[in-house]
């Protein structure tokens, strides 16, 4: 696989930003107090105004309302994100945008008595304490599907 220019001089940037070699957004220390800034390049930022859902969905599912029956489309892409809320948020404006009605899968929500140690568990933990448990790289307990 070929780079182009823009992916070469991304992946350029990200190894000086894993070096600590980048350009710093500011150069008053007193700004980065508890961490820095990174100067980075506005091709890679998306404008703020207006809706922010529609505008990352824009960037990376251009043509996503003709588009999303195909596979390799959907393959291709990720929008990536470090908490599981905005995973949520995006999935649900995605989500949106298919036509049909959606479905709530649930994950299990009950106890094997026969693997737990001796001991009443079922008491122990509400099914709803253990819904309401959010993990990074765990899946959410529910998830709706078109």
């Amino acid at each position: 696989m070929r780079l182009n220019k823009f992916d070469a001089d991304f992946a350029a940037w990200i190894l000086q930003v894993r070096d600590g070699n980048s350009m710093l957004a500011s150069t008053n220390p007193e700004e980065n107090v508890g961490g820095c800034r990174i100067a980075t390049d506005e091709g890679l930022m998306l404008p703020n105004r207006g809706n922010r859902l529609a505008a990352i969905s824009i960037a990376a599912y251009p043509t996503f309302s003709q588009s999303f029956k195909e596979r390799h489309y959907l393959t291709e892409r990720a929008i990536l994100t470090p908490r599981n809320e905005t995973v949520r948020e995006i999935n649900e404006y995605q989500l949106s945008m298919v036509p049909g009605d959606s479905k709530e899968y649930l994950s299990s929500d009950s106890l094997q008595t026969e693997l737990a140690p001796r001991g009443d568990w079922s008491n122990l933990y509400t099914v709803e304490y253990l819904n309401s448990l959010d993990f990074p790289g765990l899946p959410i307990q529910e998830i709706c599907l078109k």
